[in-house]
């Protein structure tokens, strides 16, 4: 992930994609500081903040057990949800967070 991440940074375009599948293999390769070093670039450049991206950094705040991280991250959910006025998904997201903290506690237990 590192080597992909050294690739990436020498882009001189980097598409919304690209860093969305950039902090996914970070989530899942348990790279967690490493996905919210990518989530605060995504956000300081405005690029394609979506839910999976929300999603995803909750993910590496769980990892690492970051709640003053995943408290900040929780607020842009309530925003995006406000602009959208929706509140089915923040549902939806919570429901999956939940299920990966409790696949991690099942993972530090064995």
């Amino acid at each position: 992930m590192i080597t992909a991440y050294r690739l990436f940074d020498e882009l001189n375009v980097k598409e919304d994609a690209l860093w969305r599948r950039l902090l996914s293999g970070f989530v899942r390769n348990g790279f967690y500081a490493e996905a919210l070093m990518v989530y605060a670039e995504m956000t300081s450049f405005d690029h394609g903040i979506s839910h999976s991206v929300v999603v995803d950094a909750l993910k590496a705040c769980l990892g690492m057990m970051g709640l003053e991280e995943g408290r900040q991250i929780h607020g842009v959910l309530i925003k995006m949800e406000n602009l959208m006025g929706s509140t089915s998904l923040g549902a939806l997201m919570v429901n999956e967070i939940i299920g990966e903290g409790n696949y991690l506690r099942k993972r530090q237990v064995n």
